[in-house]
């Protein structure tokens, strides 16, 4: 997409009134209804966006007619069913309760997500990373896990330990320092990746 379509994508967002009022608190948002307006906007090529939800480890895919497509069958590795990327770094819209949670920076770029769940530890890794590979001569997200993710019936949501695990700490482009760090599930917390 070209970067006018992500602006359409962002005002799109901002014109929904429930959105609206999070953007006022966190200057950038994901409505309740955002798939709504997301599914306007993905061409048919496109790749969906992903949004992880709650504050807990579900990934989901925001789209009607695309799903996941499990890599292998161990559980660890997974992209979508079709759709390509335009660009190998992810746009994120992140909204914190608290956006000091996430330094204050809740719109970043990443060409690497990776999320920490609040069970991972050296003896018991469970890092969950999102990230764009090339796959014959074309730009995908993988996401790839330290454990294995359950694939909703809908084959829309992979989830890390349901809704009783939540996200811990969020690192972008494998930096050592956690971009988002929270204490307890943030309920409010959602990230989308998009183009």
């Amino acid at each position: 997409m070209t970067q006018d379509s992500d602006q359409s994508i962002l005002q799109t967002w901002t014109e929904n009134p429930v959105a609206t009022g999070a953007a006022l608190a966190v200057g950038a948002v994901i409505g309740a209804g955002i798939a709504v307006g997301v599914e306007a906007f993905v061409r048919a090529g496109d790749e969906a966006p992903i949004r992880v939800r709650n504050g807990s480890v579900i990934l989901e895919v925001v789209h009607p007619d695309r799903h996941w497509k499990q890599i292998g069958s161990d559980g660890k590795r997974w992209r979508l069913n079709k759709g390509v990327r335009t660009t190998d770094a992810y746009q994120l819209y992140l909204t914190p309760t608290n956006p000091g949670d996430c330094g204050g920076n809740v719109g970043p770029q990443a060409h690497i997500v990776e999320y920490f769940p609040d069970d991972h530890s050296a003896q018991n890794p469970g890092k969950i990373t999102v990230q764009t590979v090339v796959t014959g001569n074309k730009w995908r997200s993988e996401v790839t896990s330290d454990r294995p993710l359950a694939l909703s019936g809908d084959e829309k949501m992979l989830t890390y330990g349901g809704e009783a695990n939540y996200i811990q700490s969020l690192r972008l482009n494998n930096s050592a320092t956690p971009h988002c760090t929270f204490g307890a599930k943030d309920t409010n917390f959602k990230s989308l990746h998009g183009h």
